[in-house]
């Protein structure tokens, strides 16, 4: 029988991240340019929302934020098939 997943597509900085937590650092731009336009994405939609104060440093907080889940959970798949 077939797993379901809940999310059939991954994040589009999974594969730069999967590849940085297994030491490619050659990874590392595409990981700093995801990051970049999920910020950008996280702060348009903050103005849409009506915020005007703090929005850069809100929007790369939540950029930041959401790679490192990304690479903690990228090192953590990494981890679990290293072990077997």
């Amino acid at each position: 029988m077939a797993e379901a997943t809940l999310c059939p597509e991954p994040l589009p900085s999974a594969a730069a991240a999967g590849k940085l937590v297994r030491g490619d650092l050659s990874a590392l731009p595409a990981v700093m340019l995801t990051t970049a336009m999920r910020a950008g994405l996280i702060g348009v939609g903050m103005l849409l929302a009506g915020e005007r104060e703090h929005v850069p440093r809100n929007a790369i907080g939540g950029a930041l934020a959401i790679e490192a889940f990304v690479l903690g959970w990228e090192w953590w798949h990494a981890r679990g098939e290293a072990q077997g």
